[in-house]
């Protein structure tokens, strides 16, 4: 996969699941605009632990369930 299509594959599952995200962390912490930082921080570090080769796929996804 090239990096634009990586890129594009990253923004696209981010705009179908930020969403559930932000509201989920929006209905813990009680403020929206502190859930959508939070939200975006804790992308940067699932993809920084990802490209450093910390947790696969599977591990980020399940950490995103709360499992």
């Amino acid at each position: 996969m090239t990096a634009s299509a990586t890129h594009r594959a990253i923004e696209a599952v981010w705009r179908i699941e930020s969403a559930r995200i932000i509201a989920g962390l929006a209905r813990m912490v009680r403020d929206v605009a502190l859930a959508e930082d939070l939200a975006q921080e804790a992308l940067v570090v699932a993809l920084t632990l990802r490209l450093l080769g910390g947790l696969s796929t599977a591990e980020i996804a399940r950490a995103g369930t709360g499992c």
